[in-house]
């Protein structure tokens, strides 16, 4: 079985994301899409899954109510 590394990763792996997004949805999406997307969030959390050193997946989510 395949061993999967799932890391806690920062803004600057937004262009891996935005590739991995663009192999599964349609229309496709640029790095400035996810960086406009998410600019104004609370905490957001961006996971991404690694086997052999490459990117097979990723998650991205953020707080609605951080105030609650």
């Amino acid at each position: 079985m395949a061993e999967v590394k799932i890391d806690i990763v920062g803004p600057a792996e937004i262009p891996t994301i935005a590739d991995l997004y663009n192999q599964i949805f349609r229309p496709s999406r640029d790095a400035a899409f996810f960086r406009r997307r998410f600019q104004g969030r609370c905490n957001v959390l961006m996971l991404v899954a690694s086997q052999q050193g490459d990117a097979v997946g990723f998650y991205i989510g953020f707080e609605l109510k951080p105030t609650v």
